[in-house]
């Protein structure tokens, strides 16, 4: 068990979240209220695509079409309270306290056909840790294909480097520069700025790449720490999934997650988390405290 500081010695076992913070990588996981969660998303989907299935459409559209369409999907669903309550019993159904959650947004990403033959869109397909954004070391994430996803359609995780490093340009990313630029998912960059997309300096190599993919309905679960990226899509439809990144307020009380290895970034995206139930934001003491352990460690 890797975690900075251990679990209480009169427990025998993990939970969910513990167990992946570890390492562990968890698959096709179906909780039953996923599929409520999943038909308000489908549904604020496809209200954006009247022409037909938006897996169709997409190839139909110019980039800039399609930015700019994606954009106002994502305001929507980043806004939408009711589809943050019908997340709420999935959290609850793979063990998490809804009173110990904080989280930054319930993110809709597409990924068209062939995106990775487009020099623009060559971002997107970069290998990364999530803390080499600034993400901290104890965050989970929730990848939840809205439609199903093929087998070599979705991500690929590199466990070999959880524990190892790899060399890479983390030490270029400023979390505060990056939001003045637009943050996460921003369509443009400002004349005159450059968005820095951390990412590897050697192509990995990891005998043991977990393929992560999925039917609707399903999801994984699995800590940011976890080297991985994008597959390209050549399944001659666009994949449309969600991402959701959430932290436990018991994690960052406890210390816990996994070493740092390689990370350089500047900044904490914890500072725009919050509480999923009644909105507010994390202390900035306790981030601040959170941080300060795990860069001397």
């Amino acid at each position: 068990m890797r975690f900075s500081k251990p679990n209480p010695s009169n427990r025998n076992f993990l939970t969910l979240g513990e167990s992946a913070l570890a390492g562990k990588v968890h698959l096709h996981v179906r909780p039953p209220s996923l599929t409520p969660f999943l038909e308000n998303i489908k549904s604020q989907l496809e209200s954006f695509f009247p022409e037909g299935d938006p897996r169709l459409v997409v190839g139909t559209l110019s980039s800039d079409a399609l930015l700019t369409r994606m954009k106002q999907i994502r305001d929507q669903i980043m806004l939408s309270q009711e589809s943050t309550e019908l997340l709420c019993p999935v959290w609850q159904e793979l063990g998490f306290s809804l009173e110990d959650l904080y989280f930054d947004a319930i993110r809709i990403r597409c990924v068209p056909d062939r995106y990775h033959e487009n020099p623009e869109a060559i971002s997107v397909s970069y290998i990364h840790r999530d803390p080499w954004y600034a993400n901290p070391q104890c965050q989970l994430n929730l990848w939840i294909p809205i439609y199903d996803v093929k087998k070599d359609a979705g991500f690929r995780i590199y466990p070999h480097y959880f524990t190892n490093p790899i060399p890479n340009n983390s030490n270029l990313f400023d979390y505060n520069e990056w939001m003045e630029m637009g943050g996460f998912q921003a369509n443009q960059t400002p004349v005159g700025k450059t968005r820095i997309f951390p990412s590897p300096k050697i192509e990995p190599v990891d005998n043991s790449t977990i393929d992560v993919f999925g039917e609707s309905g399903e999801l994984t679960l699995f800590s940011s720490h976890h080297l991985h990226g994008t597959s390209a899509n050549v399944s001659g439809i666009a994949r449309f999934s969600l991402e959701v990144r959430f932290v436990c307020y018991s994690h960052l009380e406890q210390k816990i997650g996994p070493l740092k290895v390689d990370n350089k970034s500047i900044g904490s995206t914890l500072i725009d988390m919050k509480s999923v139930i009644a909105g507010k934001k994390l202390p900035l003491s306790l981030i601040q405290e959170y941080e300060d352990f795990f860069a001397l460690l």
